[in-house]
């Protein structure tokens, strides 16, 4: 949050400077590769069962994978943007596990072999509205949502004697996955420095209870574009999400608990 802050100190002097916000593009695409890493916990737990949540670390997953980021934004007026931004992570583990647990009907014992799958894919969707704005600097508030699509499989299997011979034995499989549309509000910020350079950042957050969701979101964005030629750039960001959502089902309760972040680098185009 300190890092977040020091952002936007940075930015609000530049609202007494001039040049051109956003390089006076209408419409600006970006795409490119994001290094995310995850942070993740997941749970399905029967009404009266103790909570056992599975952590990326307890599944052999890895926790960093290079995905495709795009990102879409639309000064459909003075004052207002329209943003949309994807990014996914998709991995898969195997563990045998040094401790028994379960995930919804599925329990296992010490010494099961666990495979195991997790697919993501985010979306961020803002309305931007520019309360404070120079030639060359704004700042503004938004509001949108997080659509966070989430798979989780899970596969238990055991070692055993099948006619006499070893082999394994699949204990069960799971499957949990939901979708959760988080809204969020933002406050933004960005600038000029000089006719190349344009940095801005993004921080938000929302909680909220509603039918059988009890969702929090969290989010931080930045990032510095440089365009040597008029209508094509190159950047860097960063992005950081954190995701909190408990889905209440039918004698069961499901949740995940997940933070996603890493570093971008894209290409972009203006007009």
């Amino acid at each position: 949050m300190r890092n977040v802050l020091g952002i936007f100190c940075f930015l609000l002097p530049a609202l007494a400077l001039a040049d051109k916000p956003r390089f006076d593009d209408t419409f600006s695409f970006a795409v490119g590769g994001m290094l995310h890493e995850a942070d993740a916990k997941f749970s399905s737990t029967k009404e009266g069962a103790l909570i056992d949540k599975l952590s990326l670390k307890d599944l052999g997953i890895d926790d960093d994978t290079a995905v495709i980021w795009v990102d879409f934004d639309w000064q459909f007026r003075e004052r207002w943007r329209f943003n949309l931004s994807y990014s996914s992570f998709d991995a898969h583990g195997f563990r045998s596990e040094s401790n028994s647990g379960n995930f919804d009907d599925l329990d296992w014992e010490v010494g099961t072999s666990l495979t195991s799958g997790f697919d993501m894919r985010l979306f961020i969707v803002d309305v931007n509205w520019d309360f404070l704005k120079t030639d060359n600097a704004y700042i503004g508030l938004g509001v949108g949502l997080h659509v966070a699509e989430l798979e989780f499989d899970l596969l238990a299997q055991a070692s055993g004697s099948i006619g006499g011979s070893g082999g394994t034995v699949v204990i069960g499989t799971e499957t949990g996955d939901i979708t959760a549309p988080l809204p969020n509000v933002n406050l933004i910020a960005g600038m000029m420095i000089g006719e190349n350079v344009y940095l801005n950042a993004t921080v938000g957050y929302f909680t909220l209870e509603y039918d059988d969701y009890d969702g929090e979101v969290i989010s931080f964005r930045a990032a510095a574009e440089w365009r040597p030629r008029r209508r094509f750039g190159i950047g860097v960001g960063y992005q950081h999400v954190a995701i909190h959502v408990d889905v209440k089902k039918t004698k069961k309760t499901e949740r995940y608990d997940l933070d996603l972040y890493g570093p971008v680098l894209f290409l972009s185009v203006g007009f």
